[in-house]
């Protein structure tokens, strides 16, 4: 019997031996993937739940919860048993595990999921801008004289097949801009005065002889209330609108009309 005792517990320690075992050093890595794991969970579902509710935020995608939640339900408890295991110096499977689940966490964030702001090379802001150009040089060729257009309709018509703006409300992808015209400016507009994200204010003078563009956006802030937009440096994000010159008028009408011979149509007049 003492035999039979003593060759059980001889196979038992051949088994432990064999066993591939955590090590105590191993708790520090685990607390460092947990913290990183654990903040992006938790950043992303928080960003997700500012945009769903903010009425403007500037992100190119929404964090997806189908991902995160999982994430952040799992790597909690799975974090705690592969301490618990590397501070008994236990089986080394929890431990690994949970080293499998981080690199596939932080390969998903990095390579997979979507990106979720704009790069520094090519900002909202820039995007805006660029948008504001063009809606303030259709404003200008429209000009009759020294006077710019004040109407709604020719202004609606300057924004036509632009690419929509860089923001979402409530979650959802803006359709395309709008645009408010004011009257009787000594500058560009300064206050959203309950404008919607995406919206041009388009100012112009009591004279009509000068007019400025600016957009309600988010401010500069990822997440928040409208607020109007602002660049890098925080400065109002402001396009002059002047009336067109003769000369650039000319100009514009010449090169439609060489447009027009070269698609095979007639100059004025012919």
């Amino acid at each position: 019997m003492a035999e039979q005792t003593d060759e059980a517990k001889s196979v038992r320690d051949d088994d432990e031996g064999r066993l591939d075992r955590a090590e105590r050093w191993e708790v520090l890595p685990i607390l460092m993937l947990a913290g990183v794991i654990g903040y992006l969970a938790a950043s992303r579902l928080a960003l997700r739940a500012g945009a769903l509710s903010a009425l403007a935020s500037a992100l190119r995608a929404i964090p997806p919860a189908g991902f995160w939640i999982p994430v952040a339900v799992i790597t909690g408890p799975l974090a705690v048993v592969a301490i618990v295991f590397a501070i008994r110096r236990g089986d080394a499977r929890p431990v690994r595990v949970f080293y499998v689940l981080s690199a596939l966490v932080l390969f998903a964030e990095v390579f997979v999921l979507p990106s979720l702001h704009y790069s520094p090379m090519l900002t909202a802001d820039f995007t805006v801008e660029s948008a504001m150009r063009v809606a303030a040089m259709r404003l200008s060729s429209n000009a009759k004289g020294n006077r710019l257009p004040g109407d709604d309709a020719t202004a609606k018509e300057a924004i036509e097949g632009l690419p929509p703006p860089p923001y979402r409300a409530a979650g959802n992808r803006l359709p395309g801009w709008r645009i408010a015209v004011r009257h009787g400016c000594t500058g560009p507009a300064t206050e959203v005065r309950g404008l919607p994200v995406g919206t041009l204010v388009y100012c112009v003078a009591p004279d009509l002889r000068r007019g400025w563009l600016t957009e309600v956006g988010t401010g500069g802030r990822e997440v928040g209330p409208p607020a109007m937009g602002r660049d890098a440096a925080g400065g109002l994000v402001v396009v002059e609108v002047r009336p067109m010159s003769v000369t650039d008028t000319l100009s514009k009408r010449l090169r439609a009309a060489f447009e027009r011979l070269e698609d095979g149509g007639s100059a004025p007049g012919g």
